[in-house]
């Protein structure tokens, strides 16, 4: 084992398997499941691109938030490789890792685990809030382009979720459940934690999703968080090749994509 493997497994983060193995051995095994959702995000623009006579260089709504999506998921991966390309320079002159510089160089006073758990769930529900935020402005694009909605209204993502699933594949409970558990996630943050909406319990390759009204939110660690978006990006995929949405052969426009491009000519 070389001195970086052995560094890094000496900053374990996570190390609890129990309740189905919801918890990764090291958050570096979260790294495969990122490289997944981009190629599989990369596929769906290509698909968009076809069905819709479109160039990949369209300004068209789809497009831009599957690329938006994308870059959420690339940008959380460079700075997890940062952090352990970081603590894999740390040596004390024996070539052990130097805890205490590493604490030091991240400018933290916490131990280790405390400093841990604070970074990577930052990351973790700021990356949550922002793949969610994601999909509604894509529904929302989408709906208004087949006038169910007005430019400027202001509707619930569950509105939106019911609408897009209805114009397209047609409504589906499961997969309507999937696509509002991201605000759940999202909405618990307001309420330090606690689910206040209806109780619902969802089922993905055999992981469990427990959400109880007036209980602790116990389904958003790394693991829940990469399934959970690897299944919206699927019905997402779904959706965008419905024949109602594949029939949209104008570029959609994105409002500030255009405000963008338009302060860019002045």
């Amino acid at each position: 084992m070389s001195l970086s493997e052995q560094k890094v497994i000496d900053i374990k983060y996570m190390i609890n398997k129990k309740e189905n193995n919801i918890y990764f051995d090291h958050i570096s095994e979260i790294m495969p499941y990122f490289q997944r959702l981009i190629e599989k995000l990369e596929v769906i623009k290509e698909q968009v691109i076809k069905n819709s006579n479109l160039r990949d260089h369209d300004q068209d709504a789809r497009l831009i938030e599957l690329d938006a999506m994308q870059m959420d998921i690339q940008q959380v991966r460079m700075w997890m490789n940062a952090f352990f390309s970081l603590a894999s320079k740390c040596s004390t002159p024996h070539n052990q890792f130097d805890q205490n510089e590493f604490l030091h160089l991240l400018g933290s006073n916490l131990a280790l685990k405390q400093t841990e758990n604070y970074m990577f769930k930052t990351l973790r529900l700021g990356f949550v809030t922002l793949q969610h935020f994601k999909l509604d402005s894509l529904f929302y694009s989408v709906l208004c382009e087949l006038n169910v909605m007005k430019k400027s209204s202001i509707k619930s993502y569950s509105y939106k979720v019911k609408e897009i699933l209805n114009n397209s594949i047609g409504m589906n409970e499961a997969k309507k459940d999937c696509l509002l558990a991201f605000a759940y996630i999202r909405n618990s943050l307001h309420t330090n934690g606690i689910h206040r909406n209806r109780s619902i319990d969802i089922n993905i390759d055999n992981i469990q999703f427990s959400f109880e009204k007036g209980k602790k939110l116990e389904c958003a660690g790394w693991k829940h968080v990469v399934i959970l978006l690897e299944k919206n990006i699927d019905i997402l995929e779904e959706i965008l090749n419905a024949d109602t949405i594949m029939n949209l052969k104008n570029v959609i426009k994105d409002d500030f994509a255009e405000q963008e491009l338009f302060s860019r000519l002045d």
